[in-house]
């Protein structure tokens, strides 16, 4: 496979890989050319009524308004309004596409830095050859970026699993399987488990740990000390592990070990 289809074939084997441009300016421009023609044509239509209001024509005056079969007998007032209901279609549904684009991901790093690897593949350097060869490597694109797959974030923890699985693989054992497009492969999830095992151990190791010193200490002062120190690493470890953790859940898992702490030193007080 050669040009597009090979690259299609790429983010058909790797989802991660599926991202493309958003064109925000263009749609924002289309919204604001469509929202233009609306306005006019509102303009036009409510004049149309007013005349319709203020017409000699009896029955057309004092029906029209509140009759839909009487308006519709004037051909040229409803061709008006269903020039005006297809434009307001259209420029619901572009509104709406919009609303559904602009809450999509952006790609990953990573994702960028292998889709531009494969590019760059010397052996493929006809890849593509137009205007739109530049999309995932020019400063300006890739701000316009969005991904149609799944996006996974890499904790800081999972990214150095990363680099240590890498590293001893393929310098030190030698031993990594390529494909024959020369990229390496590998399952996001055999990477992930070993950071969901260790978020689990150290969340039960944590509590057990600061529990024993507390234990062992009877200084108030030392214990207050040791609390500070234990809820301080518990918070650092929760926030290396959850990349994904919003501020104010770390917050209350870290008052929730805090409490716990404190209701031990509490109970356990000479």
């Amino acid at each position: 496979m050669i040009g597009y289809a090979a690259i299609a074939k790429s983010m058909s084997d790797s989802s991660d890989l599926t991202s493309f441009r958003n064109f925000s300016s263009l749609n924002y421009q289309n919204l604001l050319y469509l929202q233009a023609e609306l306005t006019h044509l509102e303009d036009l239509w409510r004049k149309r009524e007013w005349e319709i209001g203020h017409s000699s024509d009896k029955d057309k005056r004092e029906r029209s308004p509140h009759d839909w079969a009487e308006l519709q007998k004037d051909e040229e007032a409803w061709t008006q309004f269903m020039q005006l209901r297809s434009k307001l279609k259209e420029y619901n549904e572009a509104l709406i596409q919009q609303h559904m684009i602009s809450h999509f991901e952006k790609p990953s790093k990573q994702s960028l830095k292998v889709l531009n690897h494969i590019l760059d593949d010397d052996s493929k350097a006809s890849f593509l050859i137009g205007k739109d060869h530049k999309t995932w490597s020019d400063k300006e694109t890739l701000k316009d970026l969005v991904t149609v797959g799944p996006v996974e974030s890499l904790d800081m923890i999972s990214q150095f699993l990363v680099r240590l699985y890498l590293t001893l693989k393929y310098n030190v054992l030698g031993k990594f399987f390529q494909e024959s497009d020369n990229i390496i492969h590998f399952e996001g999830s055999q990477l992930l488990l070993p950071t969901k095992v260790l978020s689990v151990v150290l969340s039960s190791l944590l509590p057990i740990a600061a529990i024993s010193v507390l234990y062992l200490v009877q200084s108030m002062w030392r214990r207050l000390l040791i609390l500070a120190g234990f809820t301080s690493a518990f918070s650092l470890v929760l926030s290396l592990i959850n990349a994904e953790s919003k501020r104010s859940e770390l917050f209350s898992a870290t008052a929730a070990f805090t409490a716990v702490l404190v209701v031990f030193i509490g109970t356990n007080t000479d």
